[in-house]
């Protein structure tokens, strides 16, 4: 198994990034969440965590637990978290720790960019639903007479 390495970044007062790499172990998330701890026993709650997994190419099952327990103390000043993942060991992990933080604010995505929109709050819908216009906003319809040739 390859070296799985780390770095956490308190890249200001309300925001910490973890980044994640390589093939991930144990000893790898431990290390981690050490440091994480150093990170978040001087922020204040309300803390947006953004964990990129974009370099992540394996881990262990024992690495899979290491993440869910730092997920589980990252959410105890945490209001949100972004995993940012594309592959499948990447994203197999981040669905793991949401599925096991399930009430945390965690939500994943493919890109670095959309994490952060999200995070900074800027982010667009994500449902996919779209607005529904009201039919008194409607322009009027064309009589369907005159569309076919009647009277």
């Amino acid at each position: 198994m390859g070296v799985g390495r780390f770095v956490v970044i308190r890249s200001t007062a309300d925001q910490l990034v973890v980044e994640l790499a390589g093939e991930l172990s144990e000893r790898t998330l431990v290390t981690c969440e050490a440091e994480a701890r150093v990170q978040l026993s001087v922020a204040k709650p309300g803390l947006k965590v953004l964990v990129d997994l974009l370099e992540v190419r394996g881990y262990s099952l024992e690495a899979r637990d290491g993440l869910v327990a730092l997920q589980t103390h990252l959410g105890t000043k945490a209001c949100q978290t972004a995993y940012v993942a594309d592959s499948a060991a990447g994203r197999g992990l981040a669905l793991w720790v949401s599925h096991m933080n399930a009430s945390q604010v965690i939500k994943s995505f493919s890109r670095r960019s959309d994490a952060e929109a999200w995070l900074a709050g800027s982010a667009g819908p994500t449902t996919g639903v779209r607005p529904v216009a009201r039919a008194r906003d409607l322009d009027p319809p064309r009589s369907h007479k005159k569309a076919f040739g009647g009277g």
